[in-house]
């Protein structure tokens, strides 16, 4: 299979081999892969112009696949403020507001940290999802900053 690099614009190169590799019906004008131009054999699907992107402009890819990212964060990508609040309320807030006596039992003292333990865990998927959405929101805006 010719290798020729294919030069769509500025900084931007690729193969015809590298799109076939990709599964993309990708072929050359001129039948043998020697022409500059390739065409497709067919429309492309929405996932397999995502693809496309990803080979020939990655910040483009990444910047239409950030709305994706941050929408797969389960509850967070659609709750409302108030929404969040009320789950912040219910496991974090109202679990730290009980009161811890100043002597304590060795029984009340495993309570408390079972208790503790719980909010450590509410605390540590709402960090998730936000350090999930960061990079979701990150990539909407700055597509190119995404390492490899």
């Amino acid at each position: 299979m010719p290798t020729k690099t294919l030069d769509v614009g500025p900084g931007v190169q690729f193969t015809l081999q590298q799109l076939i590799s990709a599964g993309l019906p990708a072929t050359s004008t001129d039948g043998n892969g020697s022409a500059a131009l390739t065409e497709f054999s067919r429309t492309l699907t929405p996932a397999e112009w995502l693809v496309y992107l990803q080979i020939a402009c990655p910040a483009a890819a990444v910047l239409l696949g950030s709305p994706t990212e941050a929408a797969n964060i389960p509850n967070w990508a659609t709750w409302t403020e108030t929404q969040v609040l009320a789950w912040f309320a219910t496991n974090v807030d109202t679990p730290l507001a009980v009161a811890i006596p100043a002597t304590i039992t060795l029984v009340q003292a495993r309570s408390i940290l079972a208790s503790m333990q719980s909010i450590m865990q509410a605390m540590a998927a709402a960090q998730e999802a936000e350090a999930r959405m960061i990079v979701a929101l990150r990539n909407s805006q700055w597509p190119t900053l995404q390492g490899p």
